[in-house]
């Protein structure tokens, strides 16, 4: 009877050993996987995190490329506007000096068919070569043959300008002459009948010998104003051809020059644009390389925090074991 009472009793602590070691590596096992999903938990939010990071990251390098390239194309945008505004207005100032010197040439045809006169040649200007640099000329040196083509060109027309008391004076003389005559041949002869005669015929004398010597001071003069008309219609007609030719230069040195500040303005968007990329794609291989770095390392850490908590709970285990069998 006390045999099978200890038998019992035996049975009854074996079952509560059981029971216990049961419980206690339930309790281990709750442990384990309590603090294994801790970690996991810790690690998807750590990855998420980095991954948030770098999407954000990114997504500012994007924009900050984009505000880049946006920046220096609106300024290159503004530079050729504000180029072709500068080029404009100086292509109107050119066409508006190039209508004067046609209006000068005007004149001058004006002035040379009121005294009935043909051009004379005219040689080309001599410094037709130099066009390409007509622009780098202050404007003071553009103006000089301007100012030149309005003096001569006064000067050509006071030469030719008619004036009706050249022949007025002249007529009237020789009319006055004509009848001082006819008062003289009338007052010489001594009978009626031959007086008539001698006063028409000195009166038509006069005329003729009037006549005839203005014509010829009329021939004589018109060749002194003609060569005088010369001297100032060639130096005129080259001064309009120069200042044409300065203008003419400017509109080619200017067409240059704008299309030379384009360039280097394009030149300097596109280094701008280029720049900007290179940093940007810098900045995203810091950052990609950084999360890699950061994902390699809490990898590291979430492998190294599972093997502790392994350890921890073999170590519980065997305890447990040993605390069984003694």
């Amino acid at each position: 009877k006390r045999i099978r009472a200890a038998g019992q009793r035996y049975q009854q602590q074996m079952a509560e050993l059981r029971s216990s070691v049961a419980r206690r590596q339930e309790s281990i096992q709750g442990q384990y996987d309590t603090q294994r999903q801790a970690t996991e938990t810790t690690n998807q939010t750590t990855l998420s995190q980095i991954t948030r990071k770098r999407d954000e990251t990114e997504a500012a390098l994007k924009k900050q490329l984009e505000q880049a390239c946006w920046q220096a194309e609106s300024a290159f945008v503004a530079f050729e506007m504000r180029v072709d505004t500068d080029e404009q207005k100086s292509k109107q100032e050119l066409e508006a000096r190039l209508a004067e010197l046609t209006s000068l040439e005007t004149s001058v045809r004006q002035a040379m068919a009121r005294f009935q006169m043909t051009a004379f040649p005219v040689d080309a200007p001599a410094d037709d070569a130099a066009l390409p640099q007509a622009a780098d000329q202050p404007p003071t040196v553009l103006a000089e043959p301007r100012q030149q083509s309005l003096v001569l060109l006064q000067e050509l027309q006071a030469l030719t300008q008619a004036r009706i008391l050249d022949d007025l004076i002249p007529i009237g003389s020789i009319v006055a002459a004509a009848a001082l005559c006819a008062v003289a041949g009338w007052m010489v002869p001594p009978d009626s009948a031959t007086k008539v005669l001698a006063a028409i015929g000195a009166a038509l004398g006069a005329l003729v010998v009037g006549f005839a010597g203005w014509l010829f001071y009329r021939a004589r003069k018109r060749r002194k104003t003609e060569a005088r008309v010369q001297a100032v219609y060639v130096p005129l007609m080259r001064s309009i051809a120069r200042a044409g030719n300065a203008a003419r230069g400017d509109l080619v040195t200017a067409a240059a020059a704008r299309e030379r500040r384009v360039k280097e303005a394009r030149r300097k968007r596109d280094h701008d644009v280029n720049a900007a990329r290179d940093k940007a794609k810098s900045l995203q291989s810091q950052a990609a390389e950084e999360c890699r770095a950061a994902t390699a390392a809490e990898a590291q850490r979430h492998e190294d925090q599972l093997a502790v908590i392994e350890r921890e709970k073999e170590r519980s285990l065997e305890e447990l074991e040993q605390n069984r069998e003694t």
